[in-house]
């Protein structure tokens, strides 16, 4: 087989590893299809470029032994219509572990592009979001807050934009990143956080306070200014946001 034809089973490994990160915090359904997809051509690469490793077996075995523990509930399930339908959507269960037997050049050195993906699916995300709020704002008073504003469950969405946030905080921590860049990803942050207290989501609120935290108290010992600078910012901002917001779930489970 042709050098050229070895390299796109790499470049099409890391097509639906950059797809799947981006649509993940805007469809959940399509999902485990793209993990399917994903661990199909990573595994095929691995045998056609000899890049197979028995290694992470902790985490392949883990795996396998879920997908099992569902396949063997199967039996004890009263619906088996919807028993069937979970064993094929958790199909992704059994393959995704499969992945880590196998190393891909193409994905390993494209990590940058793979998490700048998951920042513009879950930017994209809350501006979707926020339309739809807004349109549907006369007829609900709610439409900007918790159920009503997610996409999917609030809890989910929420972490999602944490983990977004810590991208962009890691992304801020280069010194030679142009200031355009550096006011972009600051307005990124600053939208994810708005959307993260919208969300009312306790844990992504408890997150982001815990990590804008650490992340102040690192920067200072390892005198990391440009993680200084970002995680006071994001710090100060979620404080604001979380004494502003009167009545906020969060606000509610101190004062209990």
């Amino acid at each position: 087989m042709s050098r050229k034809h070895n390299k796109s089973y790499g470049r099409l490994s890391l097509f639906f590893l950059m797809l799947m990160a981006f649509l993940m915090p805007l469809s959940l359904r399509s999902i485990p299809v793209l993990i399917a997809l994903f661990s199909m051509s990573i595994i095929a690469e691995g045998i056609v470029n000899k890049t197979f490793r028995f290694t992470h077996k902790p985490i392949v075995i883990i795996g396998v032994l879920f997908y099992l523990m569902h396949v063997v509930s199967l039996f004890y399930s009263e619906d088996k219509s919807a028993a069937w339908f979970d064993i094929g959507v958790k199909f992704s269960l059994l393959l995704f572990p499969l992945v880590f037997l196998f190393k891909s050049p193409k994905v390993i050195g494209a990590k940058f592009w793979v998490l700048a993906a998951f920042v513009n699916g879950s930017v994209l995300s809350s501006i979707i979001m926020l339309k739809r709020a807004y349109h549907n704002y006369p007829s609900n008073p709610h439409a900007f807050y918790y159920t009503d504003l997610g996409l999917f469950h609030p809890s989910y969405m929420a972490m999602y934009f944490v983990f977004a946030i810590s991208i962009l905080l890691k992304f801020l921590e280069d010194t030679n990143l142009k200031k355009g860049y550096q006011r972009l990803f600051y307005t990124f942050i600053g939208l994810l956080l708005v959307l993260i207290f919208l969300l009312q989501s306790k844990a992504g609120m408890i997150s982001i306070l815990a990590i804008s935290s650490f992340l102040l108290i690192m920067a200072l010992i390892q005198s990391r200014k440009a993680l200084l600078k970002a995680s006071i910012f994001t710090l100060l901002l979620s404080l604001a946001l979380f004494f502003v917001q009167k009545d906020n779930r969060l606000h509610a489970m101190v004062q209990s």
